[in-house]
């Protein structure tokens, strides 16, 4: 048979992965750059780093967020969400060197979390310094920094790419020095303003997101959050999800910015020392819930290997990590110098009547409740258009006429309760479950449920076992 002339067939790979077949939904939302072509304020999924890039620009804060997640997990099934930086200003951080280089030798620099290496001759003076590390950080290595730098004189300054707090976070640190060379360092500090996160996940709609990254941890922008998770929690919506944010400050500073806090809707990651900008710390964690589809398990021994650990020196010791526990504010611990998530964790104080309540305290409870309710309404569906009715053995209808009354929805549910639900280690207690499970007639349409599930403790996986603990 003759060949057809002059046709070829090519498979590309531009797009570099495609969403999992799970469900688990990621939703980051973080600032873009006047380079990115993106809208703002509206949801785009996306399947590359790349496609971030061209969307919100290289060096922007999405895009570390976004990279840094694809690095832990590149099957992502990713929305991003950009905004624009607020009209306010940049932070800013000096290196201001003295002296001259007795010795030809390379300076180690720590900008964010990556190291930076810079030639030194003998006799360079504190202006050749700080113009090699200018040089240095302008090649295209380093473009995924959010910080730039320029050199004047003896002083290197670093400024954000994008306006804003969020900047005072960044760190910066001279690792080694050629001899007859000094530094004064000065962190970054001045950034003002935070971008409007409410008006960027206004017009999300319906589509159910189960953890959505977040940019910081400004006061109006976690208010903003929680409203819109608390309204998603409602019973009338039951949409869900659950915002991550992180914050390097000192233990003191963090600790009151949990106490001050209460919501079982958002977890706050906080440590002053570890180099990852915390924005890009928010990916990586929700890239490994990602990948955790049991709302049960923790991720306590997962290597969180794209952040950076801080020097052995400076992680957090027991009693600073319980202070920060004890406050709301999640941490890790290290294992070879790896960070791993120490205990997961929400800021809620209280319950809904203002008591004091720790039923949410551990994020892995949160999760799961959440999931029982997705999974009640997957049962319930083939019901859903059925005709309500306060008592079937005693309401005569048509014989085509599907009707369902409190009894049936409560079989259902039990049933799921045993069947499903205690089998994955969920919950227990099926016959208090029972007792307590309430569901109302409300009209033809609608039925009211309350149910009190018996979650049990977190499930951690162990080499070769799982084990569960309360």
């Amino acid at each position: 048979m003759a060949a057809v002339p002059n046709t070829t067939f090519e498979i590309s790979d531009e797009r570099v992965s495609s969403p999992s077949t799970d469900n688990i939904k990621i939703l980051l939302i973080g600032m873009k750059l006047p380079s990115g072509a993106g809208a703002v304020n509206t949801p785009q999924q996306i399947f590359s780093t790349a496609e971030a890039i061209a969307f919100a620009g290289e060096g922007s804060q999405l895009v570390q967020m976004v990279r840094y997640a694809r690095n832990f997990e590149p099957r992502l099934n990713l929305t991003i969400v950009a905004m624009d930086a607020p009209v306010a200003a940049a932070a800013t951080g000096t290196l201001t060197f003295a002296g001259a280089s007795t010795v030809a030798t390379q300076l180690e620099l720590q900008v964010e979390d990556q190291t930076v290496l810079v030639p030194v001759a003998i006799g360079d003076t504190p202006t050749d310094v700080a113009a090699a590390i200018e040089a240095v950080l302008a090649g295209d290595e380093y473009d995924g920094l959010h910080v730039s730098a320029s050199a004047a004189a003896a002083v290197l300054t670093f400024t954000a790419k994008s306006h804003g707090e969020h900047g005072n976070e960044i760190l910066f640190k001279v690792k080694s020095l050629p001899a007859g060379i000094t530094v004064t360092p000065v962190a970054m500090s001045g950034g003002t303003g935070a971008p409007d996160v409410g008006a960027a996940i206004a017009n999300l709609g319906a589509q159910r997101y189960n953890y959505f990254g977040l940019p910081d941890t400004n006061s109006t922008n976690l208010t903003d959050v929680k409203a819109v998770l608390d309204d998603r929690f409602k019973g009338k919506n039951a949409i869900d999800g659950h915002g991550i944010a992180a914050k390097r400050d000192t233990v003191g500073n963090l600790a009151t910015l949990g106490l001050g806090l209460d919501t079982n809707q958002i977890s706050i990651f906080g440590d002053p020392n570890v180099p990852t900008n915390p924005w890009a710390q928010v990916g990586v964690i929700c890239a490994a819930r990602f990948n955790e589809d049991n709302p049960k398990m923790s991720i306590r021994d997962v290597p969180l290997t794209p952040i950076k650990a801080p020097d052995a020196t400076l992680y957090l010791d027991a009693d600073d990590r319980n202070t920060l526990l004890e406050a709301g504010i999640s941490v890790f611990h290290y294992v070879q110098d790896t960070p791993r998530v120490d205990r997961f964790v929400t800021l809620q104080k209280t319950n809904n009547q203002g008591q004091p309540s720790d039923a949410y305290f551990d994020v892995e409870t949160k999760l799961t409740a959440s999931e029982i309710r997705q999974e009640n309404k997957r049962v319930l569906d083939p019901v859903l258009g059925f005709i309500w009715t306060p008592d079937a053995s005693t309401t005569e209808y048509d014989f085509d006429v599907k009707i369902i009354d409190p009894e049936g929805v409560r079989q259902i549910l039990i049933t799921q309760y045993r069947k499903e639900f205690l089998p994955r280690g969920w919950v227990n207690d099926p016959d208090g479950y029972e007792e307590d499970l309430l569901v109302a007639f409300v009209s033809s349409t609608s039925g009211g449920i309350t149910q009190v599930p018996r979650i049990n403790g977190i499930l951690y996986e162990l080499t070769g076992t799982i084990e569960f603990t309360n």
